[in-house]
């Protein structure tokens, strides 16, 4: 983890996943931290290094990776206080529902119970429903669902730290099939984001951008999406019967040349295509039929 000063008393952890730091008058405000202890341990280092407490834990949205390290620092900091959006609230003090959720509402094996999907959980003090301030810190809330239900981006003195709303170019190429729940808001947020003015631009995976180079990326997020939702649809037009979710995963995978070997890649890929199918079944480009006992996706009529 490097830490990389943005503009005056604002840093972000560059690392697997980035976290924002902002050094103010009181203490430290942190934005998102990272998967474990580890990169909540080198966040405590950064605190104790400047001699100042941590005072706030800002979470947009509550995958694992993006809050595992509330856990260490709320042992050190006790008295920090942690904010989260309502929906994205309920995972990160409960994280045992995102296995389940992935699991199709059933209990997850133990194969789906690591901390890439599980992280210790947290307690929130407060409910982001929209902007606020802390202390000399103006906070813009953009509401971003899409990659998650209730997902934030942030907007604080000319920085976004936009979470997951949008993936680096080369996060986007090495996974192929970016996580999402659904494509349709994804692709709003997207366009949420473009429309913004902030001048840099920090994703929760990936490099950091100006403005202007941001708008590039946007752009590659939202056609690939788009090329993906295509290559789907195409999938399925070439099966008069249509095919299960489990064959458009597969297809999809194909496509792509990504070889799914492991149970937190299949589901995580599986809700990805869910996404894009919800998308595509909302358009009625594709519609729902039953075959030999199995749900199938169609053409649509």
């Amino acid at each position: 983890m490097e830490l990389i000063p943005i503009k005056d008393h604002i840093y972000y952890f560059k690392a697997a996943v980035n976290i924002g730091v902002l050094k103010g008058e009181k203490g430290v405000i942190v934005i998102d931290t990272g998967l474990d202890k580890a990169a909540g341990s080198k966040i405590d280092k950064l605190i104790q290094s400047w001699n100042s407490t941590l005072l706030h834990i800002i979470n947009t949205h509550s995958h694992a990776d993006h809050f595992g390290g509330n856990h260490l620092l709320l042992k050190r900091y006790p008295d920090a206080q942690v904010w989260a959006p309502t929906m994205e609230e309920a995972f990160i003090q409960n994280p045992e529902l995102e296995g389940i959720c992935l699991f199709s509402g059933a209990n997850p094996p133990k194969e789906l119970q690591g901390k890439f999907l599980k992280a210790e959980r947290s307690k929130i003090d407060h409910i982001i429903n929209g902007d606020f301030s802390i202390d000399e810190w103006p906070f813009n809330i953009s509401f971003v669902p899409g990659h998650a239900h209730q997902q934030i981006s942030i907007h604080v003195n000319g920085v976004c730290f936009a979470g997951d709303c949008y993936f680096g170019r080369e996060i986007v190429k090495k996974h192929k099939i970016p996580f999402l729940v659904d494509a349709d808001l994804t692709l709003e947020s997207l366009d949420r984001l473009l429309n913004s003015d902030s001048e840099f631009y920090v994703p929760g995976h990936g490099e950091m951008e100006s403005r202007e180079k941001v708008q590039e990326t946007l752009r590659f997020n939202k056609e690939w999406h788009l090329d993906n939702l295509k290559r789907v649809q195409h999938l399925i037009e070439w099966e008069d019967n249509g095919l299960t979710t489990d064959q458009v995963v597969a297809g999809l995978a194909e496509l792509h040349g990504i070889v799914i070997d492991n149970m937190t890649s299949y589901v995580l890929y599986q809700t990805a295509v869910l996404g894009y199918l919800r998308s595509l079944h909302a358009r009625e480009i594709v519609e729902v039929s039953f075959y030999k006992n199995s749900w199938r996706w169609r053409k649509g009529h």
